[in-house]
């Protein structure tokens, strides 16, 4: 990737020669860390292309077109084709390197087209993807599950899967973490490792039952202590999660309205997470399949309708809207960011009409 990455402006500049010459209409360039694409409008072949904005390449290239690089595109934009299956980051990724492909000068009306069209469909194949991608860890499953708790977690241990999961639960944008352990100076190390989460606290394992913080979640991580957490003095408590093995946790079949996961809970959840993932690529591959022949359709026949408008309205307020999630509304709940996105998306399309109405009518006049 590095050859690539390096030579990512001279490449841009080859490609603004090349629309400038006309050996292509336009071009747009998606450079992530584990990827370096370059989508082409021209009519010259893929050698003649590559031999003028990739010559003297160090690396091998793989090409693909018409049809089927719409679809991969779509595919991409997707997360099909991410090493995490459905990762959440790559749409945005798509759609920004288009815009910053277009501030440079390197769009042309069909990738205005494509650009409409293939964020669209990849938001639609994303719209049934289960909310929790398959994770890759156990500690990591931990994280997730604590955090649809709530922002407020307890992590009791101190070794390498609990400080895992604690960096999982900082990333997913966890309020505060308390840390409990039988040795209080490790607890007090992890708490100073996280210092940058607001909240963050450390004790004992005695002091923790004794007089325990309010938190949403607790994870477990621990060997050799059977462990009866004092859920009577923990009135937001939702979720507990014992990744020890073998499990210690007891007593929590009194409290029906906490629940409870150990190893083998996880391992079932797990299983239908990842089959829930298969039948999820299925479904958004087809889609991709489809969607690439209604796009490559519309782009050979010169289909430059105003549902293209339409496109860029909503993708506009979309990607607003996930920049709001990732920020300042990060704490909402999975299901009510759900919502807020489908509020934005029926209120962004139902403006988008009335101005294409107007626009249809001062057309006929």
């Amino acid at each position: 990737m590095e050859p690539l990455h390096r030579s990512q402006t001279e490449i841009e500049d080859r490609l603004l020669r090349a629309r400038e010459s006309g050996l292509c209409r336009g071009a747009m360039v998606l450079a992530t860390c584990n990827r370096f694409e370059v989508l082409i409008d021209t009519d010259e072949s893929p050698d003649a292309v590559q031999s003028e904005i990739f010559p003297r390449c160090e690396v091998p290239l793989h090409s693909v077109a018409n049809e089927a690089a719409v679809e991969h595109l779509i595919r991409v934009a997707t997360g099909l084709e991410s090493l995490v299956l459905g990762e959440d980051q790559i749409l945005g990724q798509v759609a920004q390197s288009f815009r910053d492909s277009g501030g440079r000068g390197l769009l042309g009306k069909n990738l205005h087209m494509v650009y409409s069209r293939v964020v669209h469909a990849a938001r639609k194949a994303r719209q049934s993807r289960p909310v929790v991608a398959a994770p890759r860890s156990v500690a990591e499953l931990a994280a997730r599950i604590s955090r649809e708790a709530g922002g407020r977690g307890a992590i009791i241990g101190a070794g390498t899967t609990a400080q895992t999961a604690a960096e999982c639960l900082r990333d997913l944008g966890a309020r505060s973490l308390h840390f409990a352990n039988r040795t209080v100076a490790n607890a007090n190390r992890l708490a100073a490792h996280f210092t940058g989460t607001e909240g963050s606290s450390a004790g004992s394992i005695d002091e923790l039952l004794a007089s325990p913080p309010e938190v949403e979640a607790v994870i477990v991580a621990i060997a050799g202590r059977q462990l009866s957490l004092p859920v009577a003095k923990m009135p937001s408590l939702q979720t507990v999660v014992d990744i020890s093995q073998p499990s210690v946790v007891t007593g929590l079949a009194e409290h029906p309205h906490v629940r409870h996961l150990d190893l083998d809970g996880l391992s079932r959840l797990e299983q239908r997470q990842e089959e829930a993932m298969e039948e999820w690529r299925a479904r958004a591959s087809r889609t991709a399949v489809d969607a690439a022949a209604a796009i490559w359709s519309a782009l050979t026949d010169g289909d430059a309708n105003l549902g293209q408008l339409l496109g860029l309205h909503v993708e506009n307020a979309s990607a607003e809207v996930e920049r709001a999630l990732r920020g300042k509304l990060r704490e909402l709940a999975p299901d009510l960011a759900e919502e807020v996105r489908r509020l934005a998306e029926r209120v962004a399309r139902r403006n988008a009409h009335l101005h294409l109405s107007d626009v249809r009518h001062y057309a006929r006049a």
